[in-house]
Formats: C-alpha cells, sequence, structure tokens
C-alpha cells in the first residue's frame, strides 16, 4: 500500500506542474483465467466484473501530441470453474490494483477529433479473493478466502 499512496503522490504533483486533465474511469471488465490442477486443466469462462480509477493526462510537450497518461484503478476479476457439462461449478473472484503508466501520441489539435495510439507498462497487485463451490444434491457447499502472496 505504501507504494500505491506514493504512486498517486505522484501522480497529483505531476498534475500541478504540468498541464493535466484528471477523469474518473469505469467500466465493465471481462476476466478469465487458466487452471490447472494434477495434470488436468479446469474448464472456465470469462467472469463479469467492474473497473472504476482515475487517470490523468498529462502534457510532454508545448505541441501537445504525446502524453504521459498515470492511473489507478481498483478491478474485479477472476473466472467460473464449469463442470464437465459446460454448467457453473464454482466461482473465483480475486480484487486487483492496477496502476498503468502509459504514453500516448495524439495526431490533429487539441479540442478537436483526434486519432491516438498508445502503450506503456503497468504494476498489478492483488488485494484480496474468494471462492465459492455451490452445493450439489447432498454435497454441501464451501466457499472462502483465496490466500493472496
Amino acid at each position: 500500500m505504501k507504494n500505491i499512496g506514493s504512486t498517486l503522490l505522484f501522480i497529483a504533483l505531476m498534475a500541478t506542474t504540468a498541464h493535466a486533465l484528471i477523469a474518473w474511469e469505469g467500466g465493465l471488465n471481462l476476466a478469465n483465467l487458466s487452471i490447472k490442477i494434477a495434470d488436468t486443466k479446469l474448464q472456465t469462462q470469462f467472469k463479469k466484473g467492474a473497473v472504476i480509477g482515475i487517470s490523468g493526462d498529462i502534457a510532454m510537450g508545448d505541441e501537445q501530441h504525446v502524453y504521459f497518461e498515470p492511473g489507478i484503478f481498483y478491478e474485479m476479476n477472476g473466472c467460473t470453474i464449469l463442470d464437465g457439462n459446460g454448467q457453473p461449478a464454482g466461482d473465483y473472484t480475486i480484487n486487483t490494483i492496477t496502476i498503468p503508466l502509459n504514453f500516448e501520441y495524439k495526431t490533429g489539435d487539441k479540442c478537436s477529433s483526434r486519432f491516438f495510439i498508445g502503450a506503456g507498462p503497468y504494476i498489478a497487485s492483488n488485494i484480496s479473493g474468494t471462492f465459492i463451490i455451490p452445493a450439489r444434491g447432498p454435497i454441501p457447499g464451501f466457499g472462502g478466502d483465496l490466500v493472496i502472496g
């Protein structure tokens, strides 16, 4: 958590010393996991989750074509495990903090139609997780917290 605080401070300092735009972002996340246990790959499918966070758009020069776009996001990841018949047999949820550090190139003039392309690294940390296996006939359901780390 100390690194996340340092990153937020860095973003705030960059925003005060440069022409910057800060915006809230949110949306839908479709995540899936590949799970292999004792040489057996489990069948999984996408799980829906939310993404919410804040990002900055900091111009890296007077021409306003190259931008640094840092951010911090909370993401819900995971998967639904399927049984042999393709029916849901379990659910994994993993909560992640993601810090993207993207650089973008934008064509055209500011406040007009622009095409942009960007790339960059990101830092991510899984902060918590849960699993749920529903009851099936006489077998009771169970669940709990995932051990992260």
